[in-house]
C-alpha cells in the first residue's frame, strides 16, 4: 500500500513538471505567434535575433518555472516565494534598464543591430544568465548559501541534466534537418512552395512553434529522466 501511495506521488510530481514545462514556454509562443503576424518586416536572420534579443523577460519567466521543480514535493511555500520574489526583483532591474537602452523591443532593425546599446544589451542578457543560474542554485538549496554538500549535488545534477538535454536536443535538430531536406525533395519534384499563408502557417510556422516548444521542455524532461534512472532522491 505504502509503495503505491509513493509511485502515485512520483507520478503527480511528474505530472506537475510536465506541466509545468508547458507553462514555462507558452509565453513565448505567444510571442513568436504574435510575431509572425508581421508579415512585411519579416526577414528570415533579423527576425531570430530579434526573437533572441527580445527573449528576456521570458527567460525571467522560465527559469523561474525551473527552480520550481525542486520545490513542488513536499511543497515549499517559503522557498517558492523567496523565489518569486528573487526573479522579481531581476525583472524589475531589467525594465529599468529597458528604458536606458533606446532600442525597439518590438523589432529590431539592422540599425539598431550596429548600435553600442543592442550590444551593451547582449552583455547585461547573459550577465543575467549567470544570475539565473545562481538563483535556481539558491531554490535547489532552499535558499541555504553554506550549504556545500548540496551545493555540489546541483552542480553535478545540472551536468547530468545538461548532457541528457543536449542528447535529446542533437535528436531534434536531426528530426529539423531532415523535415527541411523533405520539404526542399517536396519542391523539386512535385513544385511544392511556401506561397500562400496556409502553406507557410501548416509547414513553417507551426513546426517552429513546435521545435520552439520541445526545446523549451527539454530541461524538465531531462531532469525527469535523469532522476529516474540515476534514481535521485526526488521526495
Amino acid at each position: 500500500m505504502m509503495f503505491n501511495n509513493e509511485k502515485t506521488k512520483k507520478i503527480i510530481y511528474f505530472l506537475s513538471v510536465l506541466i509545468l514545462s508547458a507553462v514555462a514556454i507558452i509565453p513565448y509562443l505567444a510571442y513568436m505567434g504574435i510575431l509572425f503576424d508581421f508579415e512585411s518586416y519579416y526577414k528570415g536572420e533579423e527576425f531570430i535575433r530579434t526573437m533572441f534579443t527580445n527573449s528576456f523577460a521570458f527567460q525571467i519567466f522560465y527559469f523561474f518555472c525551473y527552480s520550481l521543480i525542486f520545490n513542488l514535493y513536499p511543497l515549499n511555500k517559503k522557498v517558492i516565494l523567496m523565489s518569486f520574489l528573487s526573479f522579481l526583483l531581476i525583472f524589475l532591474i531589467w525594465h529599468f534598464l529597458s528604458y536606458l537602452i533606446p532600442i525597439d523591443f518590438l523589432y529590431l532593425t539592422n540599425t539598431e543591430l550596429n548600435m553600442p546599446c543592442f550590444q551593451m544589451l547582449i552583455i547585461t542578457n547573459i550577465f543575467f544568465l549567470v544570475i539565473f543560474f545562481i538563483l535556481v542554485c539558491l531554490s535547489y538549496n532552499k535558499f541555504i548559501i553554506n550549504d556545500i554538500k548540496n551545493i555540489n549535488k546541483f552542480f553535478t545534477l545540472t551536468g547530468n541534466t545538461i548532457i541528457f538535454s543536449l542528447i535529446i536536443y542533437f535528436i531534434l535538430f536531426i528530426i529539423w534537418i531532415l523535415y527541411i531536406l523533405l520539404l526542399s525533395i517536396m519542391n523539386k519534384i512535385f513544385d511544392f512552395e511556401l506561397n500562400g499563408d496556409l502553406e507557410m502557417f501548416l509547414f513553417f510556422k507551426i513546426p517552429i512553434i513546435i521545435f520552439v516548444f520541445l526545446c523549451g521542455v527539454i530541461p524538465f524532461i531531462s531532469y525527469i529522466l535523469f532522476s529516474t534512472f540515476k534514481k535521485e532522491e526526488l521526495f
